[in-house]
């Protein structure tokens, strides 16, 4: 049996999606190789669609902080670790000054293991999903490539 042949039903697209976004990096790569060796287009279509921190601290300062203040204070410090100080910044600017020492200081503390990162950045995703959902933040707006119907099933 295929490993798209599960999804391809109402709402398939956006449950792989969901898969692929929260695993880890090595994971995540599996699963595109099997999928792209099954159908090139979906593979392309999920790599358009698909949601990193990096892609999401890129976005304008307006959008990030309707996230990051949704984020509890440890994960966001995970999240933003190594990152440069205009992203660190630009994603904590509507804190308060406290809130700010304290996620510095989280992030000067110690350097957060694989795991920790990876739990992070799925939060990270999975909130941006959830506050699109509750139509919080607006996917289309931010980026319209990332926006696709709700019902969309995988060719």
């Amino acid at each position: 049996m295929s490993m798209l042949a599960r999804y391809k039903k109402q709402g398939g697209f956006e449950q792989l999606l969901n898969l692929i976004e929260t695993s880890n990096p090595k994971k995540q790569e599996t699963f595109l190789k099997l999928i792209g060796e099954e159908s090139k287009p979906t593979v392309d279509l999920i790599r358009e669609k698909m949601l990193s921190p990096d892609k999401i601290f890129s976005w304008e300062q307006s959008f990030l902080i309707e996230i990051t203040t949704q984020i509890p204070v440890k994960v966001l410090a995970i999240c933003l670790y190594g990152r440069s100080p205009e992203i660190v910044t630009k994603a904590i600017a509507t804190f308060t000054h406290m809130q700010k020492q304290e996620i510095q200081a989280m992030m000067n503390d110690k350097k957060p293991t694989p795991g920790e990162v990876d739990a992070a950045n799925m939060k990270l995703i999975q909130t941006v999903r959830g506050l699109n959902k509750a139509k919080v933040i607006r996917l289309e707006k931010i980026d319209p490539k990332l926006d696709f119907p709700m019902d969309l099933k995988v060719a």
